[in-house]
């Protein structure tokens, strides 16, 4: 809403010559009207259009005639001498300059602020979909497809191998025979062999071999990872399945056909 004000001072009596103050060079004083014309605005800054170069103390310019102060939320313009029958024309120009100036960028601010003037709203900023907000529930991981011979449960093979562990072996040397003897008891080859995971290692292994001492799952895994490590490699993991499923190598080969040989088991296939 615009506020305006003008206040007209009345014009002084010049000061009679026998009235005149005794100091050298003093003049009488000349008579002086002054129209000042402000406009309250809501804005909080106003800067002066047109490139003119404000003053250091009080912020504004000058015009020919015109003295132009610019404060925070107020605007005055003071006329002096014959200058003043211009003013009501000029307000209007100088209105508008100002609201162009001080045109806020949200919307609505200087609605109807100024008389006359037509202040556009600005366009509202679109939110770039990266910065809303959105409840997105947490990714769930695809399960990956469980191996053939890998129930959840690690429930052991009807299978046995025709052949016998030592006592003396490790957790991990015992899986690695018991999967050599499942991949050449059932098919498997030395470019295909047939692998199992450890749970059905360890539940196959504790059920026909109890009196074997039986072996556990922490064990196991830390023993096959450790035979994966080394150089050459004696047991590879296909972990694209859930859980991985481990088969021996060429190299995994000769260590079981060595073992067997130190223990003096024997390594003959079913008929």
């Amino acid at each position: 809403m615009v506020v305006a004000r003008s206040l007209l001072f009345a014009p002084r009596e010049p000061i009679p010559s026998h009235r005149w103050p005794r100091l050298r060079g003093a003049r009488p004083q000349r008579e002086r009207r002054c129209h000042t014309h402000r406009l309250e605005l809501s804005s909080a800054r106003a800067v002066a259009p047109g490139g003119f170069m404000a003053a250091q103390k009080r912020p504004g310019f000058r015009l020919k005639g015109l003295e132009v102060h610019v404060k925070i939320g107020e605007l005055e313009i003071d006329a002096h001498g014959d200058d003043a029958a211009g003013l009501p024309q000029l307000r209007g120009i100088v209105a508008d300059q100002v609201a162009k100036a001080i045109r806020p960028v949200t919307q609505g601010v200087v609605q109807g602020l100024l008389p006359g003037v037509d202040v556009t709203p600005a366009a509202p900023v679109p939110t770039p979909a990266s910065a809303t907000t959105v409840d997105v529930e947490k990714r769930r991981r695809s399960p990956r497809p469980r191996a053939a011979n890998s129930p959840a449960d690690g429930s052991a093979l009807s299978w046995k191998p025709n052949s016998n562990p030592s006592l003396g072996w490790s957790n991990g040397k015992k899986a690695l025979w018991l999967i050599y003897f499942h991949s050449k008891e059932n098919g498997g080859t030395e470019s295909a062999p047939k692998g199992l995971t450890i749970p059905v290692v360890v539940a196959t292994y504790n059920k026909h071999f109890p009196h074997a001492k039986p072996i556990k799952s922490s064990h196991v895994y830390r023993d096959l990872n450790k035979y994966a490590a080394a150089n050459p490699a004696l047991v590879t993991p296909d972990r694209n399945v859930n859980p991985p499923v481990w088969y021996v190598t060429p190299a995994g080969v000769a260590v079981v056909e060595e073992m067997l040989k130190a223990a003096g088991a024997s390594a003959t296939s079913a008929a």
